[in-house]
């Protein structure tokens, strides 16, 4: 029933159903069913699961037209609640990669010198201004002695976390 349904698309409402059981618990014993009803749950004509209900009560309390058009009904709030779980996961997702990378620029940024050395001869500035929150570019100034300065500059061909490993 359930494939039928997912497979169609359409409702299902079905009475006075004997289902042989294949547990070990009910020995194969017929389990007695009043009434099922099956409901496609659907987003914009895609289906994307399908909700099944069994009555196992007494005859008076068989399902109807008007549960299965409540059930139909629901269905639709239910999918959307399973997609806009999975867009929060996602989101979830997506806000830790950022975290990650926006600790990776802090990480690149200990990594160049915090200021330009002073020197009375001339004036140093240095910026790294990333296209992406991490880059390929490096700096550093290193004092070889009083009178010598080496200057590294680095560039990594790319963008972002590759040029970044590279240059790292």
């Amino acid at each position: 029933v359930v494939g039928e349904v997912a497979l169609t698309g359409e409702n299902y409402l079905a009475g006075g159903i004997d289902l042989r059981s294949h547990s070990a618990s009910s020995g194969g014993r017929a389990t007695p069913i009043e009434s099922v009803m099956a409901v496609p749950m659907s987003i914009n004509e895609q289906r994307i699961g399908v909700i099944f209900a069994v009555n196992k009560r007494d005859r008076t309390a068989s399902f109807t037209t008007e549960n299965l058009f409540l059930l139909s009904t629901l269905s639709s709030h239910v999918a959307i609640g399973g997609v806009l779980v999975q867009v929060y996961e996602e989101m979830g997702e997506q806000q830790r990669i950022l975290q990650e990378l926006l600790l990776a620029r802090e990480i690149q940024k200990s990594l160049l010198p915090a200021a330009a050395p002073a020197t009375d001869n001339f004036s140093i500035y240095a910026l790294n201004n990333p296209a992406q929150e991490v880059s390929g570019d490096y700096y550093d100034f290193i004092e070889v002695d009083d009178e010598h300065l080496l200057v590294v500059i680095a560039d990594a061909s790319g963008k972002g976390i590759p040029a970044c490993m590279f240059t790292a």
